[in-house]
């Protein structure tokens, strides 16, 4: 789980997975002031899937920047339209 939302604050959740916006100074993609939403692997495999996709490949890559001191993981995923 990305850092910037495990240590959300001063950042308010709009819903269990989107935060209004990035506003800690230090986090990665502060700045972006708009609803921002962090997903599970799983979950957006589930929306896809409902939604008439075939989920090919899934992972997620971990970023770290600050020299290390705070992580971001980014979902990898291939789909196909069913």
């Amino acid at each position: 789980m990305s850092d910037a939302f495990k240590n959300h604050e001063p950042s308010e959740f709009i819903d269990a997975s989107t935060l209004n916006g990035i506003h800690r100074r230090n986090a990665p993609f502060h700045g972006n002031f708009y609803p921002f939403r962090f997903v599970f692997p799983d979950e957006y495999q589930d929306i896809l899937e409902a939604h008439g996709f075939k989920v090919d490949y899934l992972e997620t890559v971990s970023r770290t920047y600050h020299q290390g001191a705070e992580l971001f993981q980014h979902v990898v995923l291939e789909a196909t339209k069913l």
